[in-house]
């Protein structure tokens, strides 16, 4: 028998297993989860140039707005929200948006990207919502990864995505 009818007309409550499972799923469905904790990795907590902070600050207040006008009703909204997108990474790359291309110092490339996901992460964490955190890795995504590579004495791997596709399925 169905636990609980399914939720139909007729009032039963199951002790089976099933039912209790059907019980469970149910608490986890209405649970707040919008209290999950944000945290900064440890790697990344270096000093940045007070210059590129107050930068991307700057930035970030304005990709905000950008963003929210991109994001309008329209068919359009996805193709203005990518180009938002590589607005800021032109901002932080160069005219490529590609950090592998970039003529800028890669110094400079790591404290930007640095900046890029402090600021984001502040503000993630001061409206209690990780998705703010996604600027930072779609932006300096490239560059975080890469530092993050480096700073934790690890080695690299090159695969072209339709590799890994082929192998996982997607």
């Amino acid at each position: 028998m169905f636990p609980h009818y399914m939720e139909k007309d007729k009032s039963f409550t199951s002790t089976s297993i099933l039912g209790l499972i059907y019980d469970e799923v149910g608490r986890w469905q209405t649970e707040d989860m919008s209290g999950e904790e944000i945290r900064k990795l440890p790697c990344f907590d270096v000093e940045i140039p007070p210059s590129c902070m107050e930068r991307w600050e700057t930035l970030y207040k304005e990709y905000r707005k950008d963003m929210t006008n991109a994001l309008d009703d329209t068919p359009e909204a996805k193709g203005k929200a990518a180009e938002v997108i590589r607005k800021y990474k032109e901002e932080l790359y160069g005219a490529t948006a590609k950090m592998e291309d970039s003529q800028k110092n890669i110094s400079d490339i790591y404290n930007e990207a640095l900046a890029v996901y402090h600021v984001t992460y502040e503000y993630a964490m001061q409206t209690k919502s990780v998705r703010k955190c996604g600027f930072a890795w779609k932006v300096a995504g490239s560059a975080l990864t890469s530092l993050y590579i480096m700073k934790q004495n690890h080695k690299t791997l090159k695969c072209a995505p339709s590799v890994l596709r082929e192998i996982f399925g997607s």
